[in-house]
């Protein structure tokens, strides 16, 4: 684009000094020029429909071997490569189509550069000798000049040509941009202090973009600090909105969070995410050591880097003090009792997506990674509902030991992770069922209910 500007510039200038010699033969070179261009506007609009097209393919393309990757199991055991590799392939074909027209559309502009340019320059002096009597000497001059002009309007061609050869992944950018420019979180103002008393949910409801039914409606929840409360319900309860909500990527529609008595929308969300432990359902192991893993949370610095130079100026890791709390955070998440087992304890490389270790061992090392980070809040997302009964225990035996030193929020379907919490919500289509300790919902039939169901 840069060089198309400059290409206009050096053809006004020609222009200009075609102009000063003799006017009428540069205003037919002139009349020439915008002829030209207009005859190419089609080509240059082809061109660009076929950018589009191309920028749309490739995305379809990448679809397709994405999917391709992550169902490669199913895939491969029920013998759908044939089906996807042919659409693969069409893709493929229509992608060759597009660039092989966008190089043929190319090539027949360069090809007219020269021929072009002879033939409107002579058809010029022509007119002008024979029509208009014109003297040679002012013609000869122009005529140098403006074969030089003409040779950079097709150059001018040929770069905005290639300049709408690239617009499709342009607009595609340019759109995903206004995108993310509209759905940019509010933030706030204020940052927090550390957390140190409640957060309340007041008369709190959200409703998805596109749908009609709320997924939460007119909750109501008090969560004290250093208390436990869990989150009951099936499956579409809006247990996961909730925990949305309280780490305000999602703000509510109607009613207000406070956190510690400050309202939601004047919150600045960072200060407040700092503060939060999140495990979830499906636990995020990196291909690394142990420590490493745990050791993640370290507020951005280089936690484990134990080079002699330290070009950045921060101050160097006490590692003696590092691996302590990397110790600590194993040891309250009930961590270091299968650590010890491992070929090299916190040194030992668990795999890629933790492969080494078994689902239990993969949650344990999540929560030992949120405690290292020392947060006010730990957020336990359906922690046990993918393992056995021995790593649900496990898991709960690190809860246990939690308990009271921290505020903690459990998601859970099974009733059996959640029976020591300080509060139970039954959470049924977006509204609080039923609040209360164990003992309190289970004095109601529809909870024991539901509880008997799940022991049987």
């Amino acid at each position: 684009y840069k060089r198309f500007l400059s290409e206009i510039i050096i053809t006004l200038l020609y222009l200009a000094f075609a102009f000063a010699i003799s006017w009428k033969f540069a205003l037919m070179a002139t009349l020439a020029v915008l002829l030209v261009l207009y005859l190419f506007r089609h080509l240059n609009q082809y061109v660009k429909t076929l950018s589009r097209d191309t920028s749309e393919e490739y995305s379809t393309m990448h679809g397709l071997l994405v999917q391709t990757l992550q169902a490669f199991p199913y895939i491969a055991a029920t013998a759908q490569f044939r089906h996807l590799g042919t659409r693969v392939m069409n893709s493929i074909v229509r992608l060759t189509g597009y660039y092989r027209n966008q190089q043929i559309a190319q090539a027949f502009t360069r090809s007219l550069r020269e021929p072009l340019s002879v033939v409107l320059i002579l058809g010029i002096v022509i007119v002008q000798i024979t029509l208009l009597d014109a003297r040679i000497a002012p013609i000869l001059v122009s005529l140098i000049l403006i074969y030089r002009a003409m040779g950079y309007v097709i150059a001018i061609q040929s770069s905005w040509q290639q300049t709408m050869s690239m617009v499709g992944g342009l607009e595609m950018v340019e759109k995903e941009f206004e995108r993310i420019a509209g759905n940019q979180e509010k933030r706030g103002a204020t940052k927090l202090a550390p957390f140190s008393n409640h957060i309340r949910f007041e008369d709190v409801s959200f409703t998805y973009p596109e749908r009609t039914i709320p997924a939460i409606s007119g909750l109501t929840l008090d969560i004290p600090a250093k208390q436990t409360v869990a989150l009951f319900g099936p499956s579409g309860a809006g247990k996961t909105t909730v925990i949305h909500l309280l780490t305000l990527l999602l703000h509510p529609d109607r009613g207000t969070i406070r956190i510690d008595g400050m309202p939601h929308y004047r919150i600045d969300p960072h200060s407040w995410r700092r503060q939060i432990g999140l495990v979830p359902q499906d636990t995020i192991i990196f291909d690394d050591t142990v420590a490493n893993n745990i050791s993640l949370g370290l507020d951005g610095d280089d936690a484990l880097d134990q080079k002699q130079d330290n070009p950045s100026g921060r101050k160097p890791v006490d590692m003696d003090a590092l691996r302590r709390r990397i110790v600590t955070a194993a040891e309250r998440a009930d961590a270091m009792s299968f650590i010890r087992d491992l070929p090299d304890g916190l040194d030992s490389v668990v795999g890629d997506r933790g492969v080494r270790l078994s689902g239990g061992q993969k949650q344990r090392l999540a929560i030992a990674r949120e405690l290292f980070k020392e947060p006010s809040v730990l957020i336990l997302d359906e922690a046990t509902s993918a393992l056995d009964s021995a790593s649900e225990q496990a898991i709960r035996r690190s809860i246990d030991r939690l308990h009271g030193e921290i505020t903690m929020v459990i998601i859970a379907h099974r009733v059996s992770t959640i029976r020591n919490a300080d509060r139970i919500v039954m959470l049924e289509d977006g509204k609080a069922a039923a609040q209360g300790n164990w003992e309190e919902l289970y004095a109601m039939p529809e909870f024991r209910k539901r509880v008997e169901q799940q022991q049987t």
